[in-house]
């Protein structure tokens, strides 16, 4: 009985848009970013009526007892504060919204950024440290929309409330309710969560830390220039952490560049939290090929911290330093996060070289998911190739062993799996980058895509050919010049093409579709070389009626053939199928049936 070879799962990935690029997918969780929303016709409107004095709106609950204690503390005054107006915060306007909600958009606005808001408590409920990245970027979200720490209370006493009217209504089905005292402290719970991180989110910015650090930075940068600082800060990363000095091996302007661009990062954390996630990815990556571990943050931190004292000198006080501590706490707890999720026994493999690891580490993958192991690994939200990893730094016999491992045929008791689909799902522009970077691994390539039994039947060997996914099918793919037999020609070296697996791939095309367009192509030109002949060649002088004839057909038949010719020259450029000619200034477009 045949087993059937199950080749394994794979998600939808993105090409890679280099031969250098290592992510192939971003299907991972996502590292927090925040796309313009649905509602943000409305939050704009909402953000514009904060702003705006007008008429009283509907009264709500906290409104309500806003009131009351005005009055209460008018009172208290000997009543001369009952007829005033509630005292304005200019500096807060969501105070105005407890005494002026406006219409009912805004209140919905508001809803939707609740809900979101838990939403995303929700998803990352499990995960604190995610959780509390998104929170850091909400409350400051909240704070330019004018939420402060005063209104913290009431908020989540609205959201208690507001989700116990919804709970305690009974159930259509069981008439029973779901709201007790049980789940009334479950949602406390929740809320302490989020209250915590958003009170220092807004507590500092209530104090202006970032206003302290940019002032500061923008201060250093006109006083100091990028080298000087550079300087300044690499000797006392020497003096704190000298273990780290292995990881600072480029030209001195370049370090202090990166230096700059480190600090600068800092500082948009305080500010603009979001950007700071979104460079986050691509740093964790970086930082990753170059060995750095997350045990060196702490360090780090100490020297940076130590270099910045020095290097403002008297603007470095009590205020200042604590603005400049807490900001580097926050950013180093996410930097560490991502860098302890990112590292793992296959990144600590190839950034080290060592393919002894790197076989131990794939060996602990079940042979369901070994595939997957070889095939992506994920950092900080994207999904990198190992394979493309091994091939840009060089250390082919890595990238051999993954190659080798992803096409070999394993099984357990459940199954067969067999790594070919999934492997070119995820690494769709392989061919190519193994052309150009690495020719030596095409020949592995090619040896996972061919089986061949053990046993010998009249001096020969069953052989399989696994090339569905090289033989590109002209109705599938337009552009025979992007076909991988035209990626071999035109980057590959010719002793590719005495592989068993190209030699049958070639024979396939040829049978199938090959063989049929070339005779049909040589017979046409001969039909019209022939026509020609006996019009104009044979007996030139004479004029007969039959020599007008072919004359007449040579002439109809070159007229298609020209139109046929335009009409494949103009879809060629239609469908960009060109060759780029860079004339002087000048980039020309050469259909490829003309070169």
């Amino acid at each position: 009985m045949e087993k059937k070879l199950a080749e394994g799962k794979h998600s939808n990935t993105e090409k890679p848009t280099s031969a250098n690029s290592l992510v192939i997918s971003t299907d991972a969780a996502p590292a927090p970013e925040y796309q313009p929303r649905k509602k943000a016709g409305v939050l704009t409107r909402m953000r514009n009526a904060f702003s705006k004095s007008g008429n009283a709106g509907p009264e709500t609950e906290l409104s309500s007892r806003a009131g009351d204690e005005d009055e209460e503390a008018g009172d208290a005054d000997d009543g001369k504060g009952k007829d005033k107006a509630p005292k304005k915060d200019e500096k807060c306007h969501a105070r105005r919204v407890n005494y002026k909600v406006g219409d009912e958009e805004q209140v919905e606005a508001w809803g939707h950024e609740m809900h979101e808001m838990l939403q995303i408590v929700m998803d990352f409920l499990w995960e604190p440290e995610q959780m509390n990245e998104r929170l850091i970027v909400i409350a400051t979200r909240f704070y330019q929309w004018g939420l402060r720490l005063e209104h913290l209370e009431d908020l989540g006493e609205a959201i208690h409330v507001a989700i116990r009217v919804i709970l305690e209504c009974p159930c259509a089905e069981c008439g029973n309710h779901e709201w007790d005292d049980e789940i009334s402290g479950a949602w406390a719970w929740v809320w302490g969560i989020i209250s915590t991180s958003m009170n220092k989110t807004i507590g500092a910015l209530e104090k202006d830390h970032h206003k302290i650090v940019r002032e500061m930075w923008e201060a250093a940068k006109a006083a100091k220039t990028s080298d000087e600082i550079g300087d300044a800060l690499y000797t006392e990363l020497g003096r704190e952490a000298p273990f780290v000095l292995h990881l600072f091996q480029r030209p001195k302007k370049l370090q202090a560049y990166m230096w700059m661009q480190a600090l600068e990062m800092i500082v948009v954390f305080s500010e603009v939290p979001e950007k700071f996630f979104e460079e986050l990815r691509h740093l964790t990556i970086r930082h990753i090929k170059y060995g750095v571990k997350a045990e060196y943050i702490k360090p780090f931190g100490k020297a940076v911290l130590t270099g910045l004292e020095d290097l403002f000198g008297e603007a470095w006080n009590p205020v200042t330093e604590v603005a400049w501590k807490f900001l580097w706490q926050r950013v180093s707890t996410c930097v560490t996060r991502s860098l302890n999720v990112g590292t793992n026994l296959i990144t600590v493999s190839l950034v080290n070289g060592d393919l002894d690891k790197l076989q131990d580490a794939i060996t602990c993958a079940p042979r369901c998911e070994r595939v997957s192991w070889v095939c992506r690994v994920e950092v900080y939200g994207s999904i990198l190739s190992p394979i493309y990893w091994a091939i840009r730094d060089g250390k082919n016999d890595l990238a051999q062993f993954l190659i080798s491992d992803a096409l070999c045929l394993k099984a357990d008791r459940d199954n067969y799996y067999y790594g070919r689909k999934e492997l070119h799902d995820t690494h769709p522009e392989m061919l190519g980058i193994l052309c150009r970077d690495s020719p030596g691994l095409v020949e592995t390539l090619m040896d996972g895509l061919l089986w061949h039994s053990q046993t010998v039947e009249d001096g020969r060997l069953r052989a399989n050919y696994y090339f569905k996914d090289i033989f590109s099918d002209p109705q599938q793919v337009p552009d025979a010049w992007k076909t991988p037999l035209a990626i071999m020609c035109q980057e590959g070296q010719p002793e590719m093409f005495g592989h068993p697996v190209v030699e049958k791939l070639l024979d396939c095309k040829w049978a199938r579709f090959g063989k049929t367009f070339f005779v049909l192509t040589q017979l046409w030109f001969v039909l019209l070389l022939c026509v020609f002949s006996v019009g104009f060649l044979d007996q030139p002088s004479a004029c007969t009626p039959i020599k007008a004839g072919f004359q007449a057909a040579a002439g109809i038949l070159a007229a298609i053939t020209t139109l046929l010719m335009f009409f494949l020259v103009g879809r060629q450029l239609i469908h960009g199928h060109v060759v780029s000619l860079n004339v002087g200034s000048w980039e020309i477009h050469i259909p490829r049936l003309l070169t």
